[in-house]
């Protein structure tokens, strides 16, 4: 296709009769004159249609170009009336239009940055019930801050910066209050005390009996409170 429109951009042929006695349609029967427009070369435009490479929504823009040069300069002859001009000046359009309909543009994305891109992912994970205790761990055991971060501000429904201000207060016990928060495990507070933050041995705040947390809920609400509300 691009072949064809690159041929039919840089050369418009128009057959016009010549005027005579007789009276006719001066658009009917054979051409005495043949009379062929070509772009000219050294412009920008047919530079650009014969260039290797073109995309075909430039290509399809330099065939409607192409075709208003022509009209014009068959405007600018003294020897078509007016009437001659609008009729060959329809019907080339036309022409063009079937076999060139531009594309309509592509819609301008914006621009997501990859926190709001995994974001959104993770609460369509959480709607879908598809955002488990067991992804977020993965996420801590493969280093994934930012889906475990984007994670824990879902489920505690805080933005991705609160949760962050909290994790670096490096505070187990800030900690155990956003996964409660968050519904998730002691194996979770742990994790994220271990593999996120680093927190040396003896600060790390473990699980109590049953693996349950070390603390009352209580304790724990009071804590998620000052954090979060």
């Amino acid at each position: 296709m691009a072949a064809t429109l690159q041929h039919e951009a840089a050369t418009l042929s128009f057959r016009i009769q010549t005027a005579s006695t007789r009276k006719h349609h001066p658009l009917e029967g054979k051409a005495d004159d043949a009379l062929t427009f070509k772009l000219d070369q050294s412009t920008g435009a047919g530079h650009l249609a014969t260039r290797a490479r073109i995309k075909e929504g430039t290509l399809l823009r330099l065939a409607k170009f192409a075709t208003k040069n022509v009209l014009q300069r068959l405007k600018d002859r003294s020897d078509l009336g007016p009437d001659l001009h609008a009729e060959l000046e329809t019907a080339v359009t036309e022409r063009v239009n079937e076999k060139m309909d531009l594309p309509e543009p592509a819609p301008v994305r914006e621009k997501v940055s990859p926190e709001q891109d995994t974001l959104e992912k993770i609460k369509e994970m959480h709607g879908a019930g598809k955002l488990t205790e067991r992804e977020v761990l993965k996420a801590i055991e493969s280093d994934n801050r930012l889906f475990a971060d984007a994670a824990l501000a879902v489920l505690t429904d805080q933005s991705i910066g609160r949760v962050r201000e909290v994790l670096r207060m490096k505070s187990a016990k800030s900690i155990l209050a956003l996964t409660w928060r968050a519904g998730l495990s002691m194996t979770t507070a742990v994790a994220i005390q271990e593999k996120l933050l680093r927190l040396p041995a003896s600060k790390i705040m473990r699980a109590g009996p049953k693996g349950l947390y070390p603390i009352s809920e209580d304790d724990l609400s009071w804590q998620a409170e000052l954090l979060f509300d």
